[in-house]
């Protein structure tokens, strides 16, 4: 039995210990900054499932 949640995570999806932490601390550094992130994210056609969505702003490098 895995004695801590990111063992668990690792024994159930089969990612490393890093891989893990980096996706939670990609999430992490974006909602403090404002942006809503939500890990293993299925995309809108089902076809794929991303480690980290980040929904916000859209407009980037707009100089106006």
């Amino acid at each position: 039995m895995p004695s801590t949640k990111s063992e668990a995570n690792s024994l159930i999806s089969h990612e490393s210990d890093e891989h893990l932490a980096r996706k939670e601390r990609v999430a992490k550094d974006s909602e403090d900054h404002g942006f809503q992130a939500v890990i293993e994210s299925q995309t809108a056609d089902g076809h794929a499932r991303l480690d980290v969505r980040i929904n916000g702003a859209t407009d980037f490098g707009s100089s106006g």
